[in-house]
């Protein structure tokens, strides 16, 4: 059974918590574990649980008095 994505996003925020705070070996089990549950691939994954706590950088848009 295929987890939704509510549910995928729920677990990567779970796990993101731990992922960051762990050691080297202790992260390469937890990614093992992450990939079963979720079926992600490796690298997105490795890149989600690392950035997945940041703050997203907003654009702001230009204003009339800045552009020409």
């Amino acid at each position: 059974m295929r987890l939704s994505m509510m549910d995928r996003n729920a677990i990567a925020r779970a796990f993101a918590i731990e992922y960051r705070r762990a050691r080297k070996k202790r992260k390469s089990g937890m990614l093992t574990e992450f990939l079963v549950l979720t079926g992600y691939n490796r690298y997105y994954a490795t890149r989600l649980l690392r950035n997945i706590m940041k703050p997203k950088k907003i654009k702001t848009p230009y204003t009339a008095g800045i552009v020409p």
